[in-house]
């Protein structure tokens, strides 16, 4: 697996997010091009986090490396999407 800036692309996290949004539970994709910070809307590459809603649908999140979401816990690998609830 790839690491970036210590998040391992594939695995999911618990994570709070710094916009005041609460905590969520994503799956770390990476740090891709064409994606701004969500926070403060800046930049063209952030670290994205697939967000699941149900198990069809989700949405990507990109964080820039100033406004990183503070990871509460690493949930590894999964066979399966876990719902943010």
């Amino acid at each position: 697996m790839k690491k970036s800036n210590k998040l391992i692309v594939g695995n999911w996290y618990k994570f709070a997010d710094t916009n005041g949004g609460g905590v969520h539970v994503g799956q770390y994709t990476g740090n891709d091009q064409g994606f701004e910070c969500c926070v403060c809307g800046k930049g063209c590459k952030a670290h994205t986090f697939n967000i699941w809603y149900n198990e069809n649908g989700w949405e990507t999140w990109g964080f820039g490396n100033n406004h990183l979401p503070a990871i509460i816990e690493d949930l590894g690998e999964r066979e399966n999407v876990i719902i943010d609830v």
